[in-house]
């Protein structure tokens, strides 16, 4: 188990576990309910891949937690602890599992591993007007349009969004790349504008974002 733990300013614990673990060493990691879980993760997934992120996740929770924490799932799909007042969001890709947690306002996290994935996909998630701002070249090209992606990905999980139309419905406003930075970010729905920021980190494998509800403050846009 390879555990990132970072305390973000206003509130949210963030971790990122890259998952190396087989299906046995994951159920030992969750605790008691350990077997119930794997037995649980095979009903619910043909894919190998799938049973392991989702057992994962559940083993993740138990090690920061120090105790046993169900995970349920409303009707909209976002996620909450059985018996908690605490928000948390879920990510998962490609070996590296995620959770964000808040005391108690909603989160959105999200993790995508680096992969040129996104030039096939950047024209239906990426505005025209965030993509011209672009200018750069090699990896970097492609890293930018990720990380929005990502942080799109992580407005959708925090809003609980009634859309799915990331190009038009959610807008980045344009960040300087690094390693780690923020920028604005804005759900556009029925004629009004929802400001939040959104924060990124960029490793060499893996770009991670993740906001929280603000009070969600409405500005008319028409």
């Amino acid at each position: 188990m390879s555990l990132f733990y970072k305390d973000v300013n206003d509130g949210i614990r963030i971790y990122v576990w890259k998952q190396e673990e087989t299906a046995d060493e994951l159920c030992r990691l969750a605790g008691d309910r350990g077997l119930r879980l794997k037995k649980e993760a095979e009903k619910r997934f043909k894919s190998e891949k799938r049973q392991l992120e989702w057992l994962a996740v559940r083993a993740l929770l138990r090690v920061v937690a120090g105790k046993d924490a169900a995970i349920r799932y409303r009707i909209n799909g976002e996620p909450y602890l059985e018996g908690s007042d605490c928000r948390i969001s879920i990510s998962h890709t490609d070996r590296f599992v995620c959770l964000a947690v808040h005391p108690f306002r909603h989160v959105g996290v999200d993790i995508e591993v680096f992969s040129h994935r996104i030039d096939r996909v950047v024209s239906h998630v990426v505005h025209p007007s965030e993509a011209s701002c672009v200018p750069l070249s090699g990896d970097d090209a492609t890293r930018y349009p990720l990380i929005v992606w990502s942080m799109k990905e992580s407005v959708f999980k925090c809003l609980d969004m009634v859309t799915l139309d990331y190009m038009h419905g959610i807008r980045i406003a344009p960040f300087r790349l690094g390693v780690e930075g923020r920028t604005r970010a804005a759900y556009l729905h029925k004629g009004f504008c929802y400001p939040l920021t959104v924060h990124y980190i960029s490793c060499p494998h893996y770009v991670l974002t993740w906001c929280r509800e603000q009070g969600m403050t409405e500005v008319r846009t028409s």
